[in-house]
C-alpha cells in the first residue's frame, strides 16, 4: 500500500474511495455488506465530486453495450420534462442508430440502487473482473427479472447529438462506487422529488405487473 500511498496524488475519486473501501475490507463487488459500506462512506465523507477529473485514460467516444458510463448530456425535449439529469450515469443495453437506451443510476434513491446493482451483477459476462467484464444486458432480461419494477423508472432514451462530453467508462471495481457519488445534476427539480415519484412508480408496477412482454416506449429526453 506504501506505492499506492505516493501514488494518491493523481488518484480520481473512484480510486480514492476505493483505497478507503480495500482499507477498510470492503473490496467484494457483489457482496450487500460492502454495497452498504461503500453507500455510507460516500454520503459521509463525499460532498461534492468531479468524476471528468484525472481520468483522461478512461474518456471514450462512444458507449458499448454492457459498461457503465457517465458523460454529460442536455436534453432534446428539456421544456417539455418535469426533470431531466445533466450527468447521467448509465449501463447502455440498446444502440438505435441516432439514439442508445441505458438504466440511469441516478434516477434510484441510494438504497434501491443496492437492489438493482445485486440484480445487474448476476448478469456478468465472467467472474475475471476485468476491462473486459461486462454485463450480458437487454430489455427482455431485466423484464425477466423478479426486480424489473426497480429498472422500468430508470430506463431512459439518449440522443448522442445532445450528447456534451465523451464518455467516462467505468471500471467494474469501481461501480458499487460511481453509483453513489453525488454527481447527478438535476435539472427543473431536485432529488427527492425524482425519488419520490420512483417510489409511486414502483410500487404501482409491483401492483399492476404486465402479463405479457412489452417494447420500450420512445420517451423524450
Amino acid at each position: 500500500m506504501s506505492q499506492l500511498k505516493a501514488n494518491r496524488a493523481g488518484w480520481s475519486i473512484f480510486d480514492e474511495v476505493y483505497y478507503r473501501g480495500v482499507m477498510s475490507g470492503q473490496p467484494a463487488y457483489d457482496n450487500r455488506k460492502s454495497l452498504e459500506w461503500y453507500r455510507e462512506y460516500i454520503k459521509n465523507n463525499v460532498r461534492t465530486a468531479n468524476a471528468f477529473k484525472k481520468v483522461s485514460d478512461k474518456l471514450e467516444p462512444a458507449v458499448t453495450i454492457g459498461h457503465m458510463y457517465i458523460f454529460q448530456y442536455y436534453a432534446k425535449y428539456a421544456d417539455e420534462l418535469d426533470y431531466w439529469d445533466a450527468c447521467p450515469i448509465i449501463f447502455p443495453f440498446a444502440d438505435e442508430g441516432e439514439t442508445f437506451l441505458g438504466i440511469n443510476l441516478h434516477y434510484a434513491p441510494p438504497k434501491a440502487r443496492i437492489v438493482i446493482m445485486k440484480a445487474l451483477y448476476t448478469l456478468l459476462s465472467d467472474t475475471k473482473m476485468d476491462q473486459k467484464t461486462k454485463l450480458r444486458l437487454t430489455y427482455r432480461k431485466l423484464q425477466r427479472m423478479a426486480s424489473f419494477s426497480y429498472f422500468k423508472p430508470l430506463i431512459k432514451r439518449y440522443r448522442k447529438d445532445h450528447v456534451r462530453s465523451l464518455f467516462v467508462k467505468v471500471e467494474v471495481r469501481y461501480w458499487p462506487i460511481a453509483i453513489f457519488l453525488p454527481i447527478a445534476k438535476w435539472q427543473k427539480q431536485n432529488a427527492n422529488v425524482v425519488y419520490r415519484d420512483f417510489n409511486s412508480g414502483t410500487r404501482e408496477a409491483r401492483m399492476n405487473k404486465p402479463k405479457k412482454l412489452r417494447k420500450v416506449g420512445k420517451a423524450k429526453i
